[in-house]
């Protein structure tokens, strides 16, 4: 196989001095992030240049040593997204540029499009894995990804994860609702969407996602569909919002969620 080039000029990978603190350092231990990325283009061997950038906020201390490592894991998963290669999780300079050449590596093995040389665009990649939510014991982060190959169009989701900090545990829609609040939630949601499902052209069996995460703001929690999910790419991203009042009744009795709506 012909070795991949790469080009320095916009390669650069990013040490803070001040790790950000946590906003909530009345409930919990503050967490130490730092941020790391690579910005580059790759020149692959005949075949369009890939602009490639991997972002990563990267938690570097916190005072319960399991959960620190937990959240490495899970940021870093988040980051790359269902990719299988071998990374380095606990060296996240190490981490990002390792991310950066398997994708490459991927790249420089896409079939080409039957069009002339000329007039192929270059190829895209971005992985940008930031904090959405920490507050009483939850953490919140999502990684948004873009990805182009060529064709009329590139694809991009949004990918949220969810963490209780006092186990480090990735928290899903299991560990939330009780069953028949499940089954509520899913009853509501197929509600909402109704007009919908023949208009967008919608799956008719959808369910609540494991994609959501929690708005202070507006007060409430929003189920994330990324394209193809439940409907075509024109579709986009499709958010499903559920204001609180209505998913207090559902929750289970034990659930981390009640600590973070003060209940």
């Amino acid at each position: 196989m012909k070795k991949i080039f790469v080009s320095l000029f916009c390669l650069s990978i990013l040490f803070s001095c001040q790790p950000q603190q946590s906003k909530d350092a009345v409930y919990q231990d503050p967490i130490g992030f730092e941020r790391f990325f690579v910005d580059s283009i790759y020149f692959l061997p005949q075949r369009p240049n890939l602009e490639l950038q991997i972002f990563i906020y990267y938690p570097v201390n916190y005072a319960d040593a399991a959960v620190l490592d937990s959240l490495q894991r899970l940021m870093t998963a988040s980051a790359t997204q269902g990719a299988d290669f071998e990374y380095d999780y606990q060296n996240p300079a190490r981490f990002v540029q390792q991310f950066a050449d398997y994708q490459a590596g991927i790249f420089s093995r896409y079939e080409l499009p039957d069009v002339d040389a000329g007039m192929l665009h270059p190829s895209a990649y971005t992985s940008d894995t930031d904090i959405v939510l920490n507050h009483n014991g939850i953490l919140c982060f999502v990684t948004s990804i873009f990805h182009y190959a060529g064709g009329a169009h590139g694809y991009y989701g949004e990918f949220f994860t969810n963490v209780d900090l006092k186990t480090g545990r990735k928290l899903a829609i299991k560990d939330i609702f009780s069953q028949s609040g499940e089954e509520t939630l899913t009853a509501t949601i197929r509600e909402m969407i109704a007009d919908d499902l023949s208009n967008y052209n919608l799956v008719s069996e959808i369910k609540p996602t494991n994609n959501f995460y929690f708005d202070f703001e507006d007060e409430g929690v929003v189920f994330v569909y990324n394209p193809y999910e439940i409907a075509p790419h024109s579709s986009g991203i499709i958010d499903i919002y559920i204001p609180f009042d209505e998913i207090v009744p559902l929750l289970l009795p034990d659930t981390p969620i009640k600590r973070l709506l003060g209940l």
